[in-house]
């Protein structure tokens, strides 16, 4: 069992929440929906290699934990640098350890300390879903 684990458990017993003693940050798994803006466009290519366009933005899903949704935000837009981030149309929830779980499956996350929720980080990213138009 990790120290964190354990410290949760003393405060629960004690009846008290761990923000409310110092130095105890309570870490979240977040699990958010990014829409990226490219700064140019990308090639697109398709099977066997033939051109299928240009892409001109792309989602992403990103696992993350950390101490609230912004701090989430900000490890997640220092992951991103060959776009702009589209604000009104991300989102972004608190997930459930079993629903992480479900999500990353058997394949190992990036960073298992930040899965673990021992430690801040992105453990999740999702292949880029590009697309080809652009509506405002």
């Amino acid at each position: 069992m990790s120290s964190r684990f354990l410290s949760r458990l003393v405060l629960k017993a004690l009846g008290l929440e761990p923000d409310e003693i110092a130095g105890v940050p309570i870490l979240k798994r977040y699990l958010a929906l990014v829409l990226v803006k490219l700064f140019s466009p990308e090639h697109v290519v398709g099977p066997g290699g033939s051109p299928a366009g240009e892409a001109v933005g792309y989602v992403r899903n990103f696992g993350v934990t950390a101490e609230s949704e912004s701090a989430a935000w900000r490890f997640i837009e220092q992951a991103i640098s060959e776009g702009s981030i589209v604000w009104p149309d991300c989102e972004i929830q608190e997930v459930s350890p079993s629903r992480a779980r479900g999500l990353v499956g058997k394949k190992p996350p990036l960073d298992l300390p930040a899965f673990r929720a021992e430690t801040a980080g992105i453990w999740y990213k999702s292949g880029r879903a590009l697309f080809e138009e652009w509506d405002q």
